[in-house]
């Protein structure tokens, strides 16, 4: 019979913990953030997405916004990422605890998948940070255009991303799955460094 204390133990770690930070030097123009969200991915069952509007206007107070649109509720952010599906963004916390809780008030209108653990979030800030972007994505991110509330799915230096815009300043949160993160990191620095860059990754990871 096995050891039961030699069993291997796992730990959270970085998606990009690999990576190098670049020595800050001169003005910071950029700041890049490893963010560890929870993440569940929400689809309407066929025929309820009504009844779905309806749950999470009592549950959570929040509407269900339109594809490429953000509502949000007191800690829950509802992202509008393809018709009838939606990503719902939350602080840190064991990601089965945030599905069951959202099951529990939605499970019967609509498929939850936890995401937490598949995707990485980086968060980019600054006065440059539309400038640096513009030489990875393919979307107009003026303010005007892509505003706050704003949410695309698209790509960047051929990786797939998700990307909206924090607030009405330039800061921007982009989800990428965590085995295409390190390598777009390195993209976003490479990008920034003309600009002055700062590089922080989360190194205690993922809530458990």
């Amino acid at each position: 019979m096995a050891n039961p204390q030699s069993a291997p133990s796992l730990a959270a770690v970085s998606a990009v913990a690999a990576l190098t930070a670049p020595a800050p030097h001169g003005n910071i123009g950029v700041a890049i953030s490893e963010i560890v969200p929870s993440i569940v991915s929400l689809a309407a069952r066929a025929g309820h997405q009504a009844d779905l509007a309806a749950a999470i206007a009592a549950s959570a107070g929040a509407t269900l916004p339109p594809p490429g649109h953000i509502s949000h509720s007191a800690d829950l952010s509802f992202l509008g990422v393809a018709p009838g599906r939606w990503f719902v963004i939350a602080p840190p916390a064991p990601p089965a605890l945030l599905e069951f809780t959202l099951r529990q008030a939605l499970g019967a209108y609509a498929t939850l998948t936890d995401q937490t653990d598949g995707r990485a979030v980086l968060r980019i800030n600054g006065p440059a940070a539309v400038a640096t972007l513009a030489k990875l994505v393919p979307l107009d991110l003026h303010p005007s255009v892509f505003g706050a509330g704003r949410v695309a799915q698209t790509i960047a230096s051929h990786i797939n991303i998700m990307i909206w815009r924090n607030g009405a300043g330039q800061s921007f949160d982009i989800a990428v799955f965590r085995g295409f993160a390190l390598s777009f990191a390195e993209s976003l620095i490479a990008s920034a460094a003309e600009f002055g860059v700062s590089f922080t990754p989360n190194l205690e990871g993922p809530a458990p």
